[in-house]
């Protein structure tokens, strides 16, 4: 990390057409493997931020948290719960999240702009590719935060030097959703992060 900072931010030039410029996912814990992940810097700096007041805390299915057991994701493990670090001009294909669940991102450094893409038909395919011109477009400052709805095909490009905070959830009130996902063939390479977070739930204190 220290290494894509030193190359890439703050640079005086315009990053060249069509450049392949990384962007960087660092993820706190979210499956059973040996990884780099960001847990120890999140707790570092849980005390700085909190869950935005127009999200439930309780009645979550992924993570799970009954309506007697409020959730942070300051403090508590979410699946997708990560930093986004971009330099200017660093972008994402087109995709929608993974396990039928609604993201947040929350613009920390930087400009970003994030597009949306209408389905071509009804329902994305699993690339997410979606209409080729965007629906919409939002383009986020520092303190700005993004809700992105469960199957919204979207991308995102830095517009300059960029850190963004993020989450995914699956919350009680959509989970016919969620289970008709279960069933489908795009969620067997999700049962990784599916069965850790299911184990932590069963050793959760009440």
């Amino acid at each position: 990390l220290q290494a894509y900072l030193q190359d890439y931010f703050g640079q005086p030039q315009e990053p060249a057409p069509g450049a392949a410029l990384p962007y960087v996912r660092w993820y706190t814990q979210l499956k059973d493997v040996d990884f780099v992940w960001a847990d120890e810097a999140f707790a570092g700096f849980a005390d700085r931020w909190r869950m935005p007041y127009f999200l439930p805390q309780s009645d979550y299915l992924l993570p799970s948290a009954a309506s007697s057991h409020a959730v942070n994701p300051a403090c508590d493990p979410f699946p997708g719960r990560g930093l986004f670090i971009s330099c200017r001009g660093a972008s994402t294909r087109r995709h929608h999240d993974p396990w039928s669940s609604d993201a947040i991102l929350c613009q920390v450094l930087g400009q970003k702009q994030i597009s949306f893409y209408g389905p071509k038909t009804h329902g994305a395919d699993a690339g997410g590719e979606g209409e080729s011109e965007a629906s919409a477009v939002v383009q986020l400052v520092p303190g700005e935060v993004l809700y992105i709805p469960r199957g919204a095909v979207h991308s995102a490009v830095s517009l300059s030097d960029s850190v963004s905070l993020t989450w995914n959830f699956v919350h009680r009130s959509t989970w016919p959703e969620f289970f008709q996902h279960l069933a489908s063939p795009a969620a067997a390479a999700e049962m990784p992060v599916l069965r850790y977070f299911a184990r932590l739930a069963g050793n959760a204190k009440p």
